[in-house]
């Protein structure tokens, strides 16, 4: 790790585990490093965390000023936005528990409810999932409520969709799945969740009682969600820490074999224990005394997913080489492609893919050729863009996540 990943990481431990982390931090000596440290906190979605950990630690006079009152007021801002969002989701959700629907939270406030300073973990969503017969209900409660919805096609309703509220600031998720149904990849995950809403459980924040995934169910979701993520570009620390404070906080409530079991039959166990292996060597982690057993014989070596997390930003997006670098990977892991059965896929992707930014194939699918050249084109562009030379490393980034995916035994 470079000096910068470090201590970022380090900060993360200290969040995690404020009363007992008593990790010494390694200052930084460069204007140059305090401004990729200020950016890792960016594309992680952790500017508090990192500066209120840098605050903590007496490192305020070691910043660049420029650096400092920018990282300062991003951070504050972050943190009176949150506080904000959670009190008007919590309102928003009791009324729309009022008119019959049973709507499950997950990830999002649930997750930030489980750090002693919740509003420092900051989401830019609110996910809700719910049945798809209380979809209409739902889509009329939330437009009634001042909230503009993505635009969708009627007859064939996503399994995701966005509403966003311009007065209050609130983006939520509705969700009729948690996984997109259609995918090839990750679409048959949601038959694990076939019970989610008659195990569902209470949870109380800031005095207000939710819905929302069973322990186990959650964890399982987490775990699910960061698999997700690192098929297409990758995922966050983020995602890690609150699959470790979910393992922490509910450990003695969680059937650990139900969720070795699920993840060795989708191919996500190796991939699961070594990111407990970075939560245990990086992150304050006490695999000893968690109820969670310790493999036997699985590879723990996860040094190098720890880099791919680093790289990758909250959703994998921390550049246009690893964006276009998911259809290579999702490829792979689809139908356990070859490394150029899959460059050949992420350039010609099929129908499906194509339709999301063509629109028009849902009508005339047999201009999928022109689509592809059009595809083509702008990739192409893009490739001869100075403004972002990443994109030239697209299938160099693919070729290095379907290795990984092949060491973690996600793929053959």
């Amino acid at each position: 790790m470079k000096k910068e990943e470090k201590i970022f990481v380090d900060i993360m431990a200290q969040f995690m585990h404020p009363e007992t982390n008593d990790i010494e931090l390694i200052p930084l000596t460069t204007p140059e490093e305090w401004v990729n440290l200020y950016n890792i906190s960016v594309i992680h979605h952790a500017i508090p965390i990192i500066y209120e950990g840098l605050k903590r630690n007496d490192f305020m006079e070691q910043i660049p000023n420029e650096v400092k009152s920018q990282w300062r007021a991003s951070a504050i801002g972050e943190i009176i936005f949150q506080a904000k969002n959670t009190q008007n989701f919590l309102k928003l959700y009791n009324s729309l528990t009022e008119c019959g629907v049973e709507a499950l939270v997950v990830k999002g406030i649930v997750c930030r409810s489980l750090y002693l300073k919740p509003d420092y973990r900051v989401s830019r969503d609110e996910d809700l999932y719910i049945e798809k017969k209380d979809y209409e209900t739902c889509n009329k409660f939330l437009k009634e409520h001042g909230f503009i919805r993505d635009d969708v096609d009627e007859t064939d309703i996503p399994y995701e969709v966005s509403y966003f509220n311009r007065e209050e600031g609130l983006n939520i998720e509705l969700h009729t799945s948690l996984f997109d149904e259609n995918s090839a990849s990750y679409g048959h995950w949601n038959k694990a969740f076939s019970k989610a809403f008659k195990n569902k459980k209470e949870v109380e924040i800031d005095g207000e009682k939710i819905l929302s995934l069973s322990d186990t169910d959650h964890l399982f979701f987490l775990i699910c969600h960061a698999m997700k993520h690192f098929l297409h570009g990758g995922f966050g620390i983020r995602q890690l820490c609150d699959i470790i404070k979910m393992s922490e906080k509910y450990d003695s409530e969680i059937n650990w074999q139900e969720l070795i079991n699920k993840t060795k039959k989708l191919n996500m166990y190796v991939f699961w224990m070594n990111l407990l292996d970075i939560a245990q060597n990086h992150l304050g982690f006490d695999w000893k005394n968690s109820s969670c057993p310790m493999p036997d014989s699985v590879m723990l070596d996860s040094e190098a997913l720890l880099e791919d997390i680093l790289c990758s930003g909250i959703y994998g997006k921390s550049s246009s080489g690893r964006i276009h670098s998911a259809n290579i990977t999702l490829g792979a892991a689809a139908k356990n492609k070859s490394m150029i059965s899959s460059i050949i896929y992420s350039l010609f992707p099929d129908k499906k893919y194509m339709v999301k930014r063509y629109p028009y194939l849902k009508r005339y699918g047999i201009l999928i050729p022109a689509a592809w050249a059009h595809r083509l084109f702008h990739y192409r562009k893009e490739l001869k863009s100075n403004v972002d030379k990443s994109a030239n490393n697209s299938i160099e980034i693919g070729k290095q996540r379907i290795n990984l995916m092949k060491k973690y035994k996600i793929i053959n």
